[in-house]
C-alpha cells in the first residue's frame, strides 16, 4: 500500500515538474523574444529613412525638421527616438527656429518596424534654443496653443528681440499640454522663477514670479484672432496695483484705461509700445497722488546700473500732476517732458508752484559710469506773498526778486550740484556767491537724496539760509 501511495505521488508531481520545466522554456522564448523586439530597433538606419519622419512631422505637428546631426533609437524610459541638434521650423515658417538640443519622438514599439505608417504618440523638445522679434511671440504662442496633439517642452531658452537687439532672455522653460500639468508653463526672468497657468479655454491667464510678490491675471476677449489680442490684466506687485486694458498686435501694444496705485501713489495712464520700425514706447500719465516720503527707499544706484536695459529704452513721456485742493505741497499743476534714447535723457518742465512758476530744460547720459543731470531754468514770481505764506514765511522777507535764471549740473550719484551761472534781476552772481549756494543747497536740499528738492521743509529752510 505503501509503496503504491508514493508511486501515486511520484506521477503526479512528476507532471507538475515536467509542467513547470516546459513553462521555464516558454519565459526564457518570450524574453528573448521581447528583447529582440526592443533591440532590433536600435540597428536600424535611420538616417536613410529621415524622409518619412519629415513628412510624419509635418503631417501630424506641422514643423519640418531642417537639420539635425544624428538619429538613434532608445528603450528608456519608453521606446523612441533621439534627434540631436535640431534646426526645426514651426508653421511653414523659418522667421520662428527651435535650434540646438534635442527632439525626442514617442511611438509604440511596433511602429519603429515601418516607419512609412509610423504613428508618432507624442514628442519631447530638450535644451533648445529659440531667437524671435517680439512681435514673433503671439504666433509661436498660438502654435502651442492649438497644439492637439501631445507635445512636452523641457528646459527652453527664448531670446526676445527688437530689430536684431536683445530685448531680454526666458531660460528653463517647461511645459506640457497633457497630464496633470496641461497648460502650465515655469521657467525663470529675471533670474527669478516664473509659473503662467492657462484655463481650460485657454482664455485666461494666470502669472506668478516665485519669491518676488508678483502676480497678475489677464483676460483675453472671445473675438481675438493670430493678428490681434485685446483683453484686460491686473497686476499685484508687493500691494502695487497696476490694471489696464490691452490691445496687441504685430507692431504695438496699446494700454488704454490704465492704472497705477499704492498707499503713496496714484497714477492714471496711457501707453503705446511699438514694435516696428523700431522699439519706442510712448506714454502720457496724470499723476493724481504722490508722497514725497516714498522717494527716501528709492535706490537710484541701484537703477541707475542696469545700463544694458537703460540703453534699449526709448521713449517719450509726458507727466502731468494734479494737485488736489487737500494737498499742502508748495507745487501745483505742473508738466514734464521727457525723452530717453539709447541711454541719453532729454527733459522740458513746466512746473506751477504757490506764487510763481518755472521752466527749465536739461539732459543726462544715464548710462555713463557717474552721469550728470544739466539744467537751464527761469523762475518767475507772480505773487511772493503767497509763496511765502505756503512756506510759513514772514513777509518781510518779500525782495525786489520776480526773476531768475540759473544753469548748472547735478552729480546724480555724488549727489553735488555746481552752478556755471545764476542771474538775478539781470545781476549775475560772483564765484564766491554761487559757492555759497552750491554749499548750502547740498548741505539742505541734498543731505538725503537729490529728491530733497521736492520737500517743502527742506525748500523753507534753503529760503530762510540765502535771503
Amino acid at each position: 500500500m505503501i509503496i503504491k501511495f508514493f508511486k501515486k505521488i511520484d506521477i503526479k508531481y512528476h507532471k507538475i515538474l515536467k509542467f513547470l520545466f516546459f513553462l521555464k522554456y516558454l519565459i526564457l522564448i518570450f524574453f528573448i523574444s521581447v528583447s529582440l523586439l526592443l533591440i532590433l530597433p536600435k540597428l536600424f538606419d535611420y538616417d536613410s529613412k529621415k524622409e518619412n519622419l519629415i513628412l510624419v512631422l509635418k503631417s501630424k505637428y506641422n514643423i519640418t525638421l531642417k537639420s539635425f546631426s544624428t538619429i538613434e533609437f532608445n528603450i528608456l524610459p519608453t521606446p523612441h527616438l533621439e534627434i540631436k541638434n535640431v534646426n526645426i521650423s514651426v508653421n511653414n515658417k523659418d522667421d520662428v527656429l527651435i535650434k540646438k538640443g534635442k527632439l525626442k519622438i514617442f511611438s509604440n514599439i511596433k511602429n519603429f518596424y515601418n516607419l512609412k505608417n509610423f504613428k508618432i504618440t507624442k514628442i519631447n523638445l530638450l535644451n533648445n534654443e529659440v531667437s524671435m522679434e517680439i512681435d514673433k511671440v503671439k504666433s509661436f504662442f498660438y502654435y502651442f496653443r492649438n497644439l492637439n496633439d501631445k507635445v512636452k517642452i523641457t528646459n527652453l531658452k527664448i531670446s526676445l528681440s527688437t530689430d536684431e537687439k536683445k530685448l531680454i532672455e526666458v531660460k528653463n522653460i517647461n511645459f506640457s499640454n497633457f497630464n496633470y500639468k496641461k497648460y502650465k508653463i515655469f521657467g525663470n526672468i529675471f533670474d527669478k522663477r516664473f509659473k503662467v497657468s492657462l484655463s481650460n479655454n485657454l482664455k485666461n491667464l494666470d502669472v506668478k514670479i516665485f519669491n518676488t510678490g508678483i502676480k497678475g491675471k489677464i483676460k483675453t476677449n472671445e473675438k481675438n484672432t493670430l493678428d490681434a489680442i485685446e483683453g484686460t490684466s491686473k497686476i499685484n506687485i508687493l500691494k502695487n496695483f497696476l490694471k489696464f486694458d490691452f490691445e496687441l498686435n504685430k507692431k504695438y501694444l496699446k494700454m488704454k484705461n490704465s492704472s497705477f496705485k499704492n498707499s503713496d501713489v496714484h497714477i492714471s495712464f496711457e501707453s503705446l509700445i511699438q514694435f516696428k520700425p523700431y522699439f519706442l514706447v510712448t506714454s502720457d500719465f496724470d499723476l493724481k497722488k504722490i508722497k514725497t516720503s516714498m522717494f527716501k527707499n528709492l535706490n537710484l544706484t541701484s537703477i541707475l546700473k542696469k545700463r544694458e536695459i537703460i540703453r534699449k529704452l526709448n521713449s517719450n513721456n509726458k507727466i502731468n500732476y494734479r494737485v488736489s485742493k487737500f494737498d499742502k505741497s508748495i507745487f501745483e499743476d505742473s508738466v514734464i517732458f521727457f525723452e530717453l534714447a539709447n541711454g541719453r535723457l532729454n527733459y522740458t518742465t513746466k512746473l506751477f508752484f504757490s506764487g510763481g512758476k518755472s521752466n527749465c530744460k536739461g539732459e543726462s547720459l544715464l548710462v555713463h559710469e557717474y552721469p550728470r543731470l544739466s539744467f537751464n531754468c527761469h523762475f518767475n514770481f507772480d505773487d511772493k506773498k503767497s509763496f511765502l505764506s505756503k512756506l510759513k514765511l514772514p513777509s518781510e522777507l518779500d525782495k525786489n526778486i520776480f526773476s531768475f535764471k540759473t544753469e548748472g549740473s547735478i552729480y546724480i550719484l555724488n549727489k553735488k550740484i555746481s552752478f556755471n551761472k545764476v542771474t538775478v534781476e539781470n545781476k549775475t552772481f560772483k564765484n564766491e556767491d554761487l559757492e555759497f549756494l552750491k554749499q548750502t543747497f547740498e548741505k539742505i536740499l541734498f543731505d538725503e537724496n537729490i529728491f530733497g528738492v521736492f520737500s517743502k521743509n527742506k525748500i523753507k529752510e534753503f529760503v530762510l539760509e540765502i535771503l
